[in-house]
C-alpha cells in the first residue's frame, strides 16, 4: 500500500470534472490528468499503477469477484485502498460517461496499439 508521503501526495489531489482522459498503453486503461501526483516513490507509483489497472478492469465490465485468475494482486491492492479509505480522485470515476465509454472503446478497438 502507499507509504505516508505517497498517500499524502495522492490525497492532496483535487478532483477536476473537466480533467482530460487519455489511454495509458501500459495499464490498458483510461487515466485522467488529475489522478497521479508528481513525486511518488517507485513503490507508490506501482501501487497507483495497480489501482488504475484495477479500475480499468471495472471499466471493461469485469467484476472484482472475477479477478482471481491473473488479477488477484490487483484485487488485493484495490480492496486495501478501499478499506484504508484512500481519498483518490480516481475513485470518483468508477462509472464512465457515454463519451468516456466511446473513448475507451475506440482505443480498445485500435489494432495498432500493443
Amino acid at each position: 500500500m502507499l507509504g505516508t508521503t505517497d498517500r499524502r501526495l495522492v490525497e492532496n489531489l483535487f478532483f477536476d470534472a473537466d480533467a482530460t482522459a487519455a489511454f495509458n498503453e501500459v495499464t490498458g486503461c483510461l487515466v485522467w490528468s488529475d489522478e497521479l501526483p508528481d513525486g511518488l516513490s517507485p513503490d507508490g507509483f506501482a501501487t497507483m499503477r495497480d489501482l488504475l489497472s484495477a479500475r480499468g478492469l471495472l471499466h471493461r465490465g469485469i467484476p472484482i469477484e472475477d479477478w482471481q485468475g491473473g488479477f488477484s494482486g490487483l484485487a488485493d491492492t484495490w480492496n486495501a485502498a478501499v478499506r484504508s479509505r484512500l481519498r483518490w480522485t480516481g475513485f470518483q470515476r468508477i462509472e464512465l460517461t457515454q463519451e468516456q465509454r466511446a473513448l475507451l472503446d475506440a482505443y480498445l478497438a485500435d489494432d495498432s496499439l500493443p
